[in-house]
């Protein structure tokens, strides 16, 4: 899964959401599918389905196969996202891509995995 580096902006924008649309904070039980019980989406308010539209078109931006925002979740005192990715991103005209649930730390798609992630992003 690549990453790019989401700026200052789209990463105060993800925060703004996860804390201004509580509904889309959930915290799952189980990691299959047969285990996971999402939200319930008529629930979701015309606010709520926007603000997935922007999470959606970050997203699609910043991660190599990414699909579609699932929900947010707090792992040990951390956002995570969770989502829809692609497992393979190959650029042939395949019929059979594989894909399933990732989930990674939206503090990672701004800080990156390490100090030098952002220094490259800042010098370009």
């Amino acid at each position: 899964m690549a990453i790019r580096i989401i700026t200052e902006k789209e990463y105060k924008l993800l925060q703004e959401m996860q804390k201004n649309y509580p509904t889309l904070t959930f915290q799952n039980d189980g990691l299959y599918s047969n285990e996971y019980k999402g939200y319930d989406e008529s629930i979701l308010t015309d606010e709520d389905k926007d603000a997935i539209a922007k999470i959606n078109d970050i997203l699609k931006e910043a991660i190599d196969g990414f699909i579609e925002f699932h929900n947010f979740r707090i792992t040990k005192g951390q956002v995570m996202i969770r989502m829809n990715c692609y497992w393979t991103v190959e650029e042939d005209d395949s019929n059979y891509k594989l894909s399933g649930i990732r989930f990674v730390y939206l503090d990672r798609l701004y800080y990156g995995t390490n100090w030098m992630d952002r220094c490259i992003y800042l010098l370009d």
